[in-house]
């Protein structure tokens, strides 16, 4: 026969006992006393509750954690695999604005404080910390970026667009990448002619820039759209280029190379 307290008096009492024999309380074996077993598994189920809500609770935190890194420590490697990439130091050389037809519009133009040649991603984090930094007040935000051994006013390393919701284009030059990578000249043409093909080059972008503004105004107060703009000029500018190739016979590898020569020797 087991035994156990009365809840009413404290009494030893039969655990199938009906009334207490000391103080005649009903059941007195399910007053007040929990049993040592029952309590006993309470505590453990109590904990592993406790366990349960910690690992829910966890979970979303290790999955958020990534994205908490600061944008511009982050790039993906070959792999696909998550890399830190320190950020690099810039300087501002120019900041403009250029607004127009109500359009709040600035360009910037930066250069980046790279030992070699930097990741594509690196360099947009840059464009993308400039435009916070000094761009967000504007509706249009252009930001040039440069290598600290290229001329700030020459063409730009690599170009970033933005709008008020963010990064709308971003694009690195890549014949300025490999113009750094080897010599930038075409022996078979003399000097002069080297000239004559850098000026024709120039006066082709300057002919896209301003059939693309007849076009696509900039002047004019109707809202003009700049990003339309930027994209016939670009197109007009390949198509005009592609002419001085044909008239002095040269390919377009040597086109650009006497354009990076040209921009650095200061034709």
């Amino acid at each position: 026969m087991a035994l156990t307290k009365c809840g009413e008096c404290g009494h030893q009492v039969s655990t199938s006992a009906r009334t207490c024999p000391h103080c005649g309380a009903g059941s007195p074996a399910k007053k007040g006393h929990v049993p040592p077993v029952v309590a006993g598994l309470a505590v453990v189920a109590f904990i592993s509750l406790l366990v349960v809500l910690a690992t829910r609770s966890a979970a979303p935190l290790a999955r958020l954690a990534p994205a908490a890194r600061p944008p511009d420590m982050r790039a993906t490697g070959p792999a696909g695999d998550l890399l830190l990439l320190a950020p690099l130091p810039y300087q501002v050389v120019e900041k403009k604005d250029i607004s127009y037809a109500g359009v709040a519009r600035a360009t910037l133009r930066v250069v980046v404080n790279a030992q070699g040649e930097p990741q594509d991603e690196a360099l947009e984090q840059v464009a993308q910390r400039v435009w916070a930094e000094h761009g967000k007040s504007f509706d249009e935000v252009t930001v040039f970026c440069y290598l600290p051994d290229m001329d700030p006013y020459s063409p730009a390393y690599a170009v970033a667009e933005f709008t008020p919701s963010g990064l709308r284009e971003f694009k690195v030059e890549n014949f300025l990448k490999e113009g750094r990578r080897k010599p930038s000249s075409v022996p078979r043409l003399s000097d002069d002619t080297r000239k004559q093909v850098f000026a024709a080059l120039l006066a082709a972008e300057d002919r896209a820039a301003r059939d693309a503004e007849q076009r696509f105004p900039i002047s004019a107060g109707q809202g003009t759209d700049f990003m339309k703009y930027a994209k016939l000029s670009r197109q007009l500018s390949q198509d005009y280029v592609a002419e001085v190739w044909r008239t002095y016979g040269i390919t377009e590898e040597e086109a650009r190379a006497v354009g990076i020569e040209g921009v650095t020797k200061g034709w």
